[in-house]
Parts: C-alpha cells; structure tokens; sequence
C-alpha cells in the first residue's frame, strides 16, 4: 500500500507528519512522493487562519482532481475545529482525528506487505514536537481548541526520539511546539524549562545543529544565552511579534508588551553571535487604526529582522476577537500588507548583504539547476556553485561571496538562482 503524506501548516505538523510516516512504514505501508503511484493521500490540514482552510479544501480537491483513484484521509488541525469547512467524508475521502490515525492505518494495511527503507522527503533535516497544546487564549487564535492544553514530552523520551533521529542520518533537528517557550510550565506552573532540556539534548546525544521553531516571546535568561552561543544550536529565533502597537497587543490578550519585547531581543541582539531574528505580524486586528498601524511599522523599522511573515487578520469562530467591534475592511488589510512585506524585502536584503564576507557552516540540502542550497546556522539561504562535488547532508564551511545577483561563486538571496 502506497502512503503519500501531504503536510500544511507549522513545523509541529511537519513534525508530526514525520512520526506517521515511520509509524506506517513499521506497519508495512510504502510511503511515496505525490509523483508515484499513490492508494492513500494523507492531508495534515491547518486551521490557524481562514485561508489555511481554503487552502486545505484546495489540496483535498486538487488531489482527487490529479488521483481519482486514490483515497483521501484528511487529520490534523482542520479536523479537529473546522471540519465543516473541508470537503465531507464520501467514499473516497475519510476524515480521522490524529490520535487515531495509527488504528487506522493498523486495520487496513496488510501485515504481508513488506516493509522497506523509509524515503523521507527531509533528508537533512527533522521535525521534532516536544510541546503540544496552549494554555494562552490569544484572543484571535483558533490553536487552543484544536491541540488543546498545553503538555509536554519528557526529557527520557526527547532524548530518546533525539538518538532515533540521529541514526536515521539526520544532521539537524529542529525541536517543535505548539508553544514551545512554554516546554516543561505545566508541571511547574511557571516560565517553562526549555534551556534545561536542551542542555540535556546537547550533553546526552551526538546532535550537529540543533534549531528552535516557533517560539513565544519570553524572557530569556543567561543560561539560554549561552544555549544560543554553543556551535551546535543555531542563533536564529522566530518570536511572534503580532502587532508593535501595545492597544493592539493588549486586545490580543498577548502576554507581553512591546517594550518588553524590544528589550528581549535587543538583549539577544547584544549577547548572541550572528544572531538572526524573524516574526509573524498580523494586521487589520480589529480596532487598528492608522495610527495604530503606523505604531507598528514604527516599531519594526527599529528592530533588524530578517524577515517578517505577514498575515492579514482572520475571523475565527469561537474566538473573543471575532465578535469586536471596529473590524478592519478586506482592501485596507491587503494595503496594510502590502506595506509590511515591502518593508520585510528590504529588512530580508540588508539582512543577507550583512552576510557578505563571512563564513558559515552550511548544512547541503540539495543539488538543484546546477547549484547546490543550503542554510547557513542563522537561517539564511545559500546558493552555492561549486566546482567539487558536494554531498547532500554534509556541513561544509562556506564563505558568503554575494548576492545571486551575478551567479558568482556564492550566490545568496533566498530565491532559486537561475543560470
């Protein structure tokens, strides 16, 4: 039986996208690319925004569009908050709950398949969840209904999960979470532990390159400074900004202020190396005036980001934010966005010129059009032509020559480079 899983959304579903296809596999199923012959399509679905259920109906339709004969199993988070707005189970799509997506795989494939090497399509890197559920009730966020409270795995088992990615030849793992600030709050009812546990990663295993996902803004002590600064853990952190306007952030129900905020990553700015730093932004949250906004480009314009990831705001059922008054026009939150991804472009530019001269190990990914790509440890993307041969899932030292503007040595821009 051919399994082909297609995964939406955050790293945690990545992660969790990872789990199942070796599960499967240990149960005898083939997991294949959408290129092969496919029987079961599995839709890890995403909910965090309206149109990540647009965009999860679209690849459900699409892919019995493209295998009229194949079957659809549809999980993840779309199942668990918004199943009326996917396509409804028929005899070619079934919709399961990701808790019990093993059962059903064990009843239908046949205990005579033979199970063969696993092909994963992240060969260099793997998603690990550590973290589920959150306990923060945004006032514009969905999560906690679909994961649920927040819960953590145990040290035992990371590590664990931690050697079991590193014999399969995985040179770097990120660690994920739905809240993954918070990894190890629940059993101590405060700021979690997560220097603690990556302390124990980084002592107990053989791990090369260790990286964060998400994570919540927090206050970051000493001990996870140094954590930033070990060779092995890259100094690149994705803290969720939102919004720079602290009225905006207050309606939220954000856990933190903009002055707060400024002040941590000004700290990691100052004491981590090479450090590098992305966000989520979201705008036309109700209530945000010009003003309001103009708070926020002011705000990100002192910040040296690297990127920002924009969303315009998304009314969601069962949220407090749904139901505000003074809710933002479609056309204004599209110019509102267009704004910040142009000020994001030129951040993203200055941020990859800063690069210019310096050496980073780069972990090889791919050999594609004649160039190999890669990433450097504080996220930057790398186009490299070499005359050597290079190996993918190697870490090779290279030295940022210039933008992929000339097709030079070393190309750099996040973009594919074309010849």
């Amino acid at each position: 039986m051919n399994i082909c899983f297609v995964t939406l959304g955050c790293r945690a579903n990545f992660s969790e996208s990872q789990t199942w296809e070796e599960e499967i596999n240990k149960l005898g199923g083939h997991i294949v690319s959408q290129d092969e012959n496919v029987d079961i399509f599995v839709v890890n679905t995403c909910t965090v925004t309206d149109n990540a259920d647009k965009k999860s109906k679209k690849q459900v339709l699409s892919l019995l569009k493209k295998s009229p004969n194949a079957k659809i199993v549809i999980t993840g988070c779309g199942i668990e908050s918004s199943k009326n707005k996917l396509p409804k189970e028929d005899e070619n799509i079934s919709h399961v709950n990701r808790d019990k997506l093993h059962d059903y795989f064990k009843k239908i494939i046949k205990t005579t398949d033979k199970i063969t090497q696993l092909k994963s399509t992240l060969r260099t890197r793997a998603f690990l969840k550590v973290q589920d559920g959150c306990n923060n009730f945004c006032s514009y966020c969905i999560i906690p209904h679909a994961r649920g409270r927040e819960r953590s795995n145990a040290v035992s088992e990371v590590i664990k999960d931690v050697k079991n990615k590193l014999d399969q030849g995985y040179k770097e793992i990120v660690l994920t979470g739905i809240h993954l600030s918070n990894w190890n709050s629940e059993n101590n009812f405060k700021n979690g532990d997560l220097a603690d546990l990556v302390s124990e990663v980084l002592d107990k295993t053989e791990i090369k390159r260790l990286r964060f996902g998400s994570l919540e803004p927090r206050f970051f002590d000493q001990k996870f400074i140094n954590i930033l600064n070990d060779d092995r853990v890259c100094p690149h952190l994705h803290l969720s900004l939102q919004s720079g306007s602290q009225e905006i952030l207050q309606s939220m129900k954000r856990h933190y202020t903009a002055t707060e905020y400024k002040a941590m990553v000004d700290n990691l700015f100052k004491n981590v190396k090479d450090f590098s730093l992305t966000t989520d932004v979201i705008v036309g949250f109700p209530g945000e005036s010009e003003e309001l906004f103009q708070e926020t480009i002011n705000f990100i314009e002192n910040i040296n980001f690297a990127k920002l990831h924009v969303f315009p705001y998304s009314k969601r059922e069962n949220t407090l934010a749904a139901d505000m008054k003074d809710q933002i026009p479609e056309n204004i939150k599209l110019q509102r966005s267009k704004i910040l991804r142009k000020i994001s472009l030129d951040k993203q530019r200055n941020f990859l010129k800063s690069l210019i001269g310096k050496t980073y190990p780069v972990l090889i990914e791919e050999r594609k059009k004649g160039f190999y790509s890669g990433l450097t440890p504080n996220y930057a993307r790398v186009w490299i032509d070499s005359k050597e041969n290079l190996e993918t899932n190697d870490i090779v030292d290279i030295k940022i020559t210039s933008l992929n503007t000339d097709k030079s040595t070393l190309g750099l821009n996040g973009e594919e480079p074309t010849r």
